[in-house]
C-alpha cells in the first residue's frame, strides 16, 4: 500500500495537485485508461490490517488523500451493472432482460442466482449470490473452465457443469456466444454496440488454444468493448452539456471504469448530479446509430470531501461484501 499508494502517487504530485496521463487505445477493449500514475488502479474498499494483540485494528483508506480544491466536492456518477445490462440487451435473453424490467428489484445478483437455482430470493443464500454474479461475469470476461473452477474453487469437471447448468436456465447467453463466434470466423473481427471492430486473426487457427482464446476474447470485446462506448460517449455528452450551462462550475476529473469523477462547487452538487444523470440515462436511445437498449441504464450517484468519504449512493445489503467484477475475475489466476 505504501509503495504503490503513497510513494508511487506523491511521485507525481506537484504543487499540491495531480496529473495522470489519459490513453485512449490503452485498452484493448477501448475503454480510457491511465498512467504514470494509474488512477483507476486505486482500490475503493478499505485495507483493514488487525494487529496480534490487544485487538487492534488500522483500515487505510487508498482514496482518502485525493480532495478537491476548497469550496468544492467531488460528486460521482456510476453506471449501474452496465456491463450485465449490455449481455441482456445483445444476447436478448427472456429472463436476464426481465432482471432489468422492474425497476424496482432489489439486488440485481440475489434476482440473477434466485432465477438461475429457482427458488425465491429470500432462500438465495450469500455464496448462491455470489457464484451467481462469478459466472456471468466469467461468461463476459471469456473465462474458460480451468480459469473458472480456480475461480469458484471446484475441480474443471464441476465449473464445466455449473456453466452448462447456468447456460440452460439462461439459454439466450449459450446462443449469443455462438452467435459472435459464429459472426467472428467469417469477418475475422468481433464488433462493439456503436460499430467499432476488434481483429482476431487467430479465430480460425488450427491451434485449438489459439482458436479458443480468440472465441473468448470476440465475447469479451463485444461486451466490454460496448460498455467503452457507452462510457465514453458519456463523457463528451456530459462535457458538453457542461459547456451549455456556463453558470455550473464543474468539471469532469477522471474516468474510473465505469464511473465518471467531476469536482463541483457544494452550492451546486445537486444542480451537477440533475445534469449528469438525465445526460447518462438518456444513452439508452441512441438515434445517431439506430440503438435502443432494451434496457434502462440507471445511475447511482454519490458525493463528498473525499474520494475514499463519498455519501448518497445505495447501500448494499448487509452480508454482502462488495468487490468489483475484475477482482472476483482476477483472484482466480
Amino acid at each position: 500500500m505504501k509503495s504503490t499508494y503513497v510513494d508511487g502517487i506523491l511521485a507525481y504530485v506537484e504543487n499540491g495537485s495531480l496529473s495522470t496521463n489519459w490513453e485512449q487505445m490503452g485498452a484493448v477493449s477501448g475503454r480510457l485508461s491511465s498512467r504514470q500514475p494509474n488512477i483507476q488502479s486505486i482500490p475503493k474498499q478499505p485495507l483493514v490490517l488487525r494487529g496480534e494483540s490487544h485487538g487492534e485494528v488500522v483500515t487505510i483508506q487508498a482514496r482518502a488523500p485525493f480532495l478537491p480544491k476548497p469550496g468544492s466536492s467531488l460528486l460521482c456518477a456510476d453506471f449501474s451493472h452496465v456491463e450485465l445490462r449490455l449481455l441482456a440487451h445483445l444476447s436478448e435473453d427472456p429472463a436476464l432482460l426481465r432482471l432489468f424490467e422492474d425497476s424496482s428489484a432489489g439486488d440485481i445478483f440475489v434476482s440473477l442466482a434466485s432465477k438461475w437455482l429457482g427458488k425465491q430470493e429470500l432462500e438465495v443464500t450469500p455464496a448462491e449470490r455470489e457464484r451467481g454474479k462469478r459466472i456471468v461475469y466469467s461468461i463476459i470476461y471469456g473465462v474458460g473452465n480451468e480459469r473458472l473452477s480456480r475461480v469458484l474453487g471446484v475441480s474443471p469437471k464441476e465449473a464445466c457443469d455449473v456453466m452448462t447448468a447456468f447456460g440452460k436456465r439462461f439459454q439466450g447467453l449459450s446462443a449469443f456466444t455462438r452467435r459472435i463466434q459464429h459472426c467472428c470466423r467469417n469477418t475475422g473481427y468481433a464488433i462493439s454496440l456503436l460499430g467499432r471492430k476488434r481483429w482476431l486473426p487467430q479465430i480460425n487457427s488450427p491451434s485449438f488454444q489459439l482458436r479458443a482464446q480468440a472465441e473468448r476474447q470476440a465475447v469479451n470485446f463485444t461486451v466490454q468493448g460496448s460498455a467503452a462506448d457507452i462510457c465514453k460517449l458519456a463523457m463528451v455528452r456530459v462535457f458538453s452539456a457542461l459547456q451549455v450551462t456556463p453558470s455550473l462550475n464543474a468539471r469532469l476529473i477522471a474516468q474510473i471504469h465505469d464511473e465518471l469523477l467531476f469536482e463541483v462547487e457544494d452550492s451546486q452538487i445537486q444542480n451537477l448530479k440533475e445534469v449528469v444523470t438525465s445526460t447518462m440515462t438518456s444513452l439508452q436511445h441512441l438515434e445517431m446509430w439506430n440503438v435502443s437498449l432494451k434496457v434502462p441504464l440507471p445511475i447511482h450517484s454519490s458525493w463528498g470531501k473525499s474520494w475514499a468519504h463519498l455519501e448518497g449512493e445505495e447501500e448494499a445489503p448487509l452480508h454482502v461484501q462488495q468487490r468489483s467484477s475484475t477482482d472476483l475475475i482476477n483472484e482466480g489466476s
